[in-house]
């Protein structure tokens, strides 16, 4: 069982290939009957960078004997990396975003190896993403709550950031989420500008704008220059 968190999302993988040789591991495969053993990878894999993962080649099998050593190439070159005594091989995925080929040969106890098998390595490079409400209209002395949604695949965030002046000069600041409030005393058009980085330094953000209309239901142009607001933990 693969230990990682996956996120299934449509995408066009490249499939590995050897020139000449067909997949030893489809599950169609007959049983050999010249004494060589059969590599099989279980799955092709999807992850994030630097993200651990396992590769599954424990359906290899032999005929008339047992596999004892698993040969894995990593980098694509034809020679073997890392060679293990039990099926599973965990590794830490690459920094870089490609498709990467991973290939397993397998030795059995009479010293005979088997013909390759290759698994696909999909190595996501996504960065956060913020969805925000629509603009919102209030009147003067209304405490306004900021929820914006984030969402991450690769990287975990670890800033969150509001600008409510929006002159670049955030006034809430937090290492754990960007829920916050804020009271508006002058009536006004207000820009809110959220940002949100990950552990990568890819950021992502977004901004809403809230209008505060005075008792009579006017909207004056206003600096923001009297406001009380909740702070963020550093």
């Amino acid at each position: 069982m693969l230990r990682f968190r996956v996120v299934i999302q449509p995408l066009l993988l490249a499939v590995c290939a050897l020139p000449g040789l067909a997949a030893a591991g489809a599950p169609g495969d007959s049983l050999r009957t010249d004494g060589r053993p059969i590599a099989r990878i279980k799955d092709n894999v999807i992850c994030c960078p630097r993200e651990e993962v396992a590769f599954d080649g424990w359906a290899s099998i032999d005929v008339g004997g047992e596999v004892a050593e698993w040969q894995w190439d990593l980098n694509e070159d034809g020679r073997v990396d890392t060679v293990c005594s039990t099926g599973e091989l965990v590794i830490g995925a690459p920094r870089r975003s490609q498709t990467y080929c991973v290939t397993l040969r397998v030795r059995d106890n009479q010293g005979n190896v088997s013909d390759p098998d290759t698994a696909t390595v999909y190595v996501m490079d996504i960065g956060p993403t913020v969805s925000m409400r629509a603009d919102t209209t209030v009147k003067v002395g209304t405490r306004v709550a900021f929820r914006p949604g984030v969402h991450w695949v690769c990287g975990q965030p670890v800033r969150y950031e509001w600008d409510f002046n929006d002159d670049g000069k955030p006034e809430y600041h937090s290492a754990t989420d960007g829920n916050t409030t804020r009271e508006y005393y002058t009536p006004g058009r207000y820009v809110a500008r959220f940002r949100v980085v990950d552990r990568y330094g890819r950021e992502a953000g977004s901004t809403t704008v809230v209008n505060v209309l005075g008792w009579h239901g006017e909207r004056a142009e206003a600096a923001v220059d009297s406001v009380a607001s909740s702070s963020g933990e550093l």
